[in-house]
């Protein structure tokens, strides 16, 4: 069983996704889990206990499926793309 198997194993399992567990399921940090929410690029927590804040699966995997569906020209963009990177450095040098 490979690692990515044992993983939605165990989150298929939960009810609830917590921050750490979303950081894991798509392999981002902390930080960037910080400005998407901040951005509004992910759905609104559904459980609040405290300051601690958690996703219900399906309303993550809705999300998900919702992310798959949008063709590359609807999708907003997350982030920089891996090859504007260096683009907008060396206009700047320029």
């Amino acid at each position: 069983m490979t690692e990515h198997t044992e993983q939605q194993t165990a989150s298929s399992n939960r009810t609830v996704l917590w921050l750490r567990d979303l950081q894991e399921r798509w392999d981002i940090s902390d930080v960037t889990l910080w400005r998407l929410r901040r951005a509004n690029k992910i759905p609104p927590p559904t459980i609040t206990l405290g300051r601690r804040v958690g996703w219900s699966i399906k309303t993550i995997e809705d999300f998900e499926a919702g992310r798959l569906n949008e063709t590359t020209d609807q999708r907003e963009s997350l982030g920089p793309s891996a090859g504007t990177r260096g683009t907008e450095r060396r206009e700047a040098v320029q």
